[in-house]
This record gives structure tokens, C-alpha cells and sequence, in this order.
């Protein structure tokens, strides 16, 4: 005789069942097993900071989180939590997160952890990035393999960046003579460029002075170093 006394909470078993064993049996003996269950879910977090200081976590942004499920059973596609969904012309199921929290975080719960004995892969990616933040446009993929069957992940965003210009001139005698004045000067006009494998590319459109002398470049990336050139003046 061979009793199975089954323990823990359910685990999801594939169509061509799971072989428990191998067990030694005796004749007119009782072999009795104990086969402890594992949840076949867990959880995945994410957290969001800024790449010029991880220590700062922001809050506000998105994530799609997508599962091939071109071989799964129906009985395991049920299992994924709500929210998912097929992607058109695609094998993938696909769900975007509720925005992170004040910590930078969000937890996608209730996620299968294996198709059969095979570790399912989810793949992350940034939707939508918290205010005056550049996303993070490189993709994580990572299994729930951690304790308890989890995972995380760290996407780190570029914060922007302005650069405001002022322009003045002033008269040469009345600098020599020590009192020098500074004007306002309206319709100079400055390019900026960035650094891109060691050539300057120019970033947008050359801009001019407004009547207040002044002038702003904005929605720049504040990873990277920029080059101001006074192309012109009045």
C-alpha cells in the first residue's frame, strides 16, 4: 500500500501531472509519504530612482510587464492576476502596473512562478516616467526565483535638465572711466550641442535673447554634458 497524506496550500499541476518518488515498497507494509505543496504564485518589485542619486526614489511611474505564454495550458493562463491581457499578433499576455508609490515602489502580486518544472521569465519595461524625468528605455527580464518567489528590479531615470542664458553688453568708456553699466542685449542668438562619440551634435533649434536678454534650453538630459555657442548677435 502507498498513502500520499498531501500538506501545504495547492500548487498548479500541468496536464501530464507531476511524478512523486521514486518510493520502496514492502510486501504487507504501509508506506506512508508526506508530499508538501508549494503556491505556484509570487510577486515581482519594482522600484524607480534617480540615476544622479539612488537614494532618491520617485514616485509616479508605470511599468508593462509581459509573459510569452505561447506554451501554457489554460488551467496556467488562468492563474495569471487580473489586469493582464493578450497582445494583438503577439504570444504574450501583457499588464501595466499601478504607478510607484512614495518609496519608488510597486508590487505586481499573484504571479505564476512555473509553466510544468520550467521557471517563467517576465520581462519589464518602463510606460511612463514620474514628472521631469527622463524613462529608463532598457528592458528587464527576470524569473521568481527568489525567496518565497519573488523578484525585483531597479530602473533608474535621468532627471531633466535646463540651461539658461542671460546676454548683456556694455560700453568700453564707461568701463575704463569705472562705471561700467550692463545692457540688456535682445536677439542674440546660441546653439547647444551634446557630446555623442566624441562629435558635438546639436540639440534642437538655436534660440534668441528676448527682450530681457535671456533666454532657456530645456528638456535636457541631466546625465549628460552640454556645450553652449553664441552664434550670433545684434
Amino acid at each position: 500500500n502507498l498513502i500520499h497524506t498531501q500538506s501545504g496550500t495547492g500548487v498548479y499541476v500541468d496536464a501530464t501531472g507531476v511524478y512523486y518518488g521514486p518510493y520502496t515498497l514492502e510486501n504487507d507494509k504501509t508506506n506512508t509519504q508526506t508530499i508538501t505543496n508549494t503556491p505556484n504564485t509570487g510577486s515581482l518589485t519594482i522600484t524607480k530612482v534617480n540615476v544622479k542619486n539612488e537614494e532618491q526614489k520617485l514616485p509616479g511611474a508605470t511599468f508593462t510587464v509581459t509573459v510569452d505564454v505561447s506554451d501554457w495550458s489554460q488551467e496556467l493562463l488562468a492563474l495569471l492576476p487580473e489586469g493582464f491581457a493578450p497582445v494583438e499578433g503577439t504570444t504574450t499576455y501583457a499588464l501595466t502596473t499601478a504607478a510607484t508609490n512614495a518609496s519608488g515602489q510597486v508590487t505586481v502580486s499573484g504571479l505564476p512562478v512555473y509553466n510544468g518544472t520550467t521557471l517563467i521569465s517576465y520581462t519589464v519595461a518602463e510606460a511612463t516616467a514620474p514628472a521631469n524625468f527622463f524613462k529608463d528605455e532598457t528592458p528587464q527580464t527576470n524569473e521568481l526565483d527568489g525567496e518565497g518567489y519573488t523578484a525585483s528590479m531597479t530602473f533608474k531615470d535621468a532627471p531633466y535638465a535646463k540651461v539658461s542664458i542671460t546676454k548683456r553688453w556694455y560700453k568700453q568708456w564707461e568701463a575704463d572711466s569705472q562705471n561700467r553699466v550692463d545692457y540688456i542685449m535682445e536677439g542674440a542668438e546660441f546653439a547647444i550641442f551634446e557630446e555623442v562619440e566624441g562629435k558635438l551634435v546639436q540639440v534642437g533649434e538655436p534660440l534668441e535673447t528676448d527682450e530681457n536678454g535671456a533666454l532657456t534650453f530645456e528638456g535636457l538630459n541631466g546625465t549628460k554634458t552640454y556645450y553652449v555657442f553664441e552664434l550670433s548677435n545684434p
